[in-house]
């Protein structure tokens, strides 16, 4: 494993990933997949290599071009054939290999062309030179290791990995649950522990319990730093978590984002935080089961002495709720208490859409809290429906068309948002009782991960704790009660196959057996809404991408399309208006060269 230097540290902004990242390298390349050619190869010989060769910088030339010399070997070393005289950085496509993005750059054709016929001893060049890339991501991570984000680290980690194994862009790989699985699987790694610790060590928990014993009435209490692996684990995707346990046996929970994961802007973390202890505030007065909070501070804050993001907040009791492995009864008990609090719920409306935050120590509406995919930035706050799905909508087209998003399937992406804003009116109607039109000048919390996992239950399957209110957001009533994931079908919903699940109905008979014969009807309703905030993950491959472009379309129109590709071709013609398409053809015109 490399040795970083701690006075200037590789990955600065997300350590623990990133070694992550490269212990997992260390494992393929002792796996021998390193090596794409003959397994001698790696006996030798070897050959002198110019470790910096991504640019013209190391090449000098006159006037006709004709190379002068050859400077910058400081970091030249000594290495086995298929990576001396393997594709070069020189000839490399940066940007696609910031992407993560397969394939032959122009360049490597050029040389490769260029070097047939030429070889030494047994060692073809050309074959060498028309290999597998691995090694020169592998060198260009490192290389811009001072640099790259956390999104770009992603990208080329998955280059990396599909390079080396052969598997197409790995579509089916959630990093995220990666990263947790590697943590749980490699959890007595040493140097794993010390980084964990040091991540730690960026918490004055002196502080944390100076400020713990002064809100609750004086009892003392001690620090307890949570287990990032094991059944008993309490880091979750975004957040790391410990414990303050007092004298009196209670428990409280210290909830701090994990901001060696990514790269979210500190001010996009810090807004969540204050959102979600504003959320829980706002929450006290409601009949559902959340933690109670206690406290919460900002790393930017100069007041703040524990050093950190944290939300203190009451430790509730409970295991979280797997929806597979309930059985059909158990299963209908819990959907049973979702229809409870999805009711009340209903009791506390609010007159604007947003996210809340502490104003004057109370919560009130502000901006929504960017989404579950943590794509876009803060926007709103608003009083109309169709202008919060309007700036979705454009915040998602001006994203695509810049490339920053869906990138591999750009058209069906553009496309997808562009339809939306078309029939953006069908969003806010589909599901909608006509008898209550007051209701819709009302709007209301919704919980955006609502996976199922968000709920803690005991062994008889009751509902201990509601938690995770993180990206909460409120919203018009058919956004808060429509379809939603925890009664969802998720092989319907990353598909074309439309159509409310067995559980959508569970809850909406439930809701109507409780006397709310509206929310009922918001349950049961289209779920277009739920489809539209689901959006197109990234990770899946094109063809995936059509699959949901079209079952949008399906919700939206209430029927099949007969002719998906005719049905792109139409609306291509009627994208030309916006100023954005010309961006979206040229993405198209890069992603045709690239399979040339």
């Amino acid at each position: 494993m490399p040795r970083v230097d701690s006075r200037r540290p590789t990955f600065p902004a997300y350590p623990v990933k990133a070694y992550l990242i490269v212990k997992y390298l260390k494992e393929v390349a002792i796996s021998g997949r390193w090596n794409a050619f003959e397994a001698d190869l790696d006996n030798g010989p070897f050959f002198l290599k110019h470790m910096d060769d991504k640019d013209d910088h190391h090449i000098l030339v006159d006037d006709d071009y004709n190379i002068t010399g050859v400077i910058g070997w400081t970091f030249a070393r000594v290495v086995p054939a298929f990576e001396a005289f393997g594709p070069l950085l020189l000839t490399a496509d940066l940007d696609d290999l910031l992407k993560g993005k397969l394939g032959r750059s122009l360049g490597d054709k050029i040389l490769t062309k260029a070097l047939h016929g030429k070889g030494i001893t047994d060692i073809d060049l050309a074959r060498m030179m028309n290999g597998p890339d691995v090694v020169r991501r592998f060198s260009f991570g490192l290389g811009m290791g001072m640099d790259l984000s956390s999104t770009e680290a992603d990208h080329l980690f998955k280059g990396i990995i599909s390079t080396a194994t052969g598997i197409p862009l790995l579509q089916e790989m959630d990093l995220e649950v990666w990263y947790d699985n590697r943590l749980h699987e490699w959890a007595d790694d040493s140097r794993l522990q010390t980084l964990l610790l040091q991540l730690l060590s960026q918490v004055n928990s002196h502080e944390l319990v100076r400020l713990a014993t002064q809100l609750n009435n004086g009892i003392p209490c001690i620090f307890q730093p949570g287990n990032h692996s094991g059944v008993d684990a309490t880091m979750g995707c975004a957040n790391y978590h410990c414990w303050l346990i007092f004298d009196t046996g209670e428990k409280w929970i210290v909830r701090i984002p994990r901001t060696g994961f990514s790269d979210v802007p500190s001010e996009l973390v810090e807004y969540l935080v204050e959102s979600e202890y504003a959320t829980l505030k706002f929450l006290e007065s409601a009949n559902i089961p959340t933690p109670k909070v206690h406290g919460y501070g900002l790393a930017s804050d100069p007041s703040n002495r524990v050093g950190v993001c944290y939300i203190m907040m009451q430790a509730l009791t409970g295991k979280p709720y797997y929806a597979h492995e309930a059985s059909t009864a158990q299963k209908e008990r819990i959907i049973e208490q979702v229809a409870n609090y999805l009711a009340e719920l209903s009791k506390h409306p609010v007159s604007s859409i947003g996210s809340f935050a502490m104003v004057n120590n109370q919560p009130e509406i502000s901006a929504v809290a960017s989404n579950r995919f943590v794509a876009l930035g803060t926007y709103g706050p608003f009083t109309s429906s169709l202008d919060y799905i309007t700036s979705i909508i454009e915040q998602y087209m001006d994203l695509i068309a810049d490339g920053q998003l869906h990138h591999k399937y750009s058209l069906e992406a553009f496309l997808f948002y562009h339809f939306l804003r078309e029939n953006k009116d069908r969003l806010m109607s589909d599901g909608h009782p006509d008898d209550n039109p007051e209701q819709q000048q009302q709007f209301f919390i919704k919980h955006v991960e609502d996976k199922g996992d968000h709920l803690l239950i005991d062994d008889d399957y009751n509902v201990t704790g509601i938690i995770d209110w993180q990206f909460v957001r409120v919203v018009p009533a058919t956004e808060a009660f429509g379809p939603s994931y925890v009664t969802a079908d998720l092989g319907s919903l990353y598909s074309s196959s439309t159509g409310l699940s067995a559980d959508d109905r569970l809850l909406a008979g439930a809701l109507r057996s409780q006397g709310y014969h509206d929310l009922a009807a918001f349950a049961e309703g289209n779920e277009i809404m739920h489809r539209f905030h689901h959006g197109l993950a990234d990770g899946i491959s094109k063809n995936e991408a059509r699959e949901l472009l079209e079952g949008m379309v399906s919700c939206v129109l209430g029927k099949g399309v007969d002719d998906l590709d005719a049905w792109i071709g139409e609306m291509c013609i009627k994208c030309r208006g916006d100023p954005r398409w010309e961006k979206v053809e040229a993405l198209l015109r890069e992603q045709e060269a690239e399979s040339d």
